[in-house]
């Protein structure tokens, strides 16, 4: 029965010991790297890159010829948020294209349309420009999308996206290439 009680005493003790030092620990951080850690954390950007925007798809948001800045990697250490603009490269042989973010993981997408076109809905309501007009995507589009809704009993899994341009007819986005997984987009675009 000693033995067992000393056994129990000297775990006891390691536990407290570990405790201190994890206080410790947190003390001397928190006074001397507080700043470090902070900027770790909240930028963890690899590298930043200012670019001239040369398409026309999300024309009332970023025109033609504005200039944008790109933050590498910031969605390895940031939530990726509806409304975000983001860089992202369908393919390998392409130029890397801009987009918004419009639907995240866990939202209901469906379609809605007379069989000619279609209407993105998200969360029961229909999907708008940034002035207001509904998507309208053709049979095409609805077929790509039609796909994951039927694969993902119309919820966006984890990790994708739907990202779309500002055109009511869609562009190089979703509506061509489908959700896009976050480790497709590059980062995360700031409007100069």
């Amino acid at each position: 029965m000693f033995e067992k009680n000393k056994k129990i005493a000297l775990i006891l003790i390691i536990a407290v010991l570990l405790l201190i030092n994890l206080f410790n620990l947190y003390f001397w951080l928190d006074k001397k790297d507080t700043q470090i850690l902070s900027n770790i954390l909240k930028d963890c950007v690899s590298k930043t890159e200012e670019r001239i925007v040369s398409g026309t798809s999300l024309a009332g948001i970023l025109d033609a010829g504005a200039k944008i800045k790109i933050l590498y990697d910031y969605y390895q250490c940031h939530e990726a948020q509806r409304g975000d603009i983001v860089i992202f490269q369908p393919d390998p042989e392409m130029n890397p294209i801009v987009k918004i973010i419009k639907g995240l993981p866990g939202d209901k997408l469906s379609l809605q349309g007379d069989g000619m076109n279609w209407n993105i809905l998200l969360n029961g309501e229909i999907l708008k420009t940034s002035t207001g007009d509904a998507y309208q995507v053709n049979d095409n589009a609805f077929k790509m999308l039609s796909l994951y809704i039927r694969d993902y009993n119309g919820i966006i899994p984890p990790k994708a996206y739907l990202l779309l341009g500002n055109a009511i007819s869609g562009s190089l986005d979703s509506t061509k290439f489908g959700l896009i997984d976050i480790s497709d987009i590059m980062g995360k675009v700031i409007i100069n």
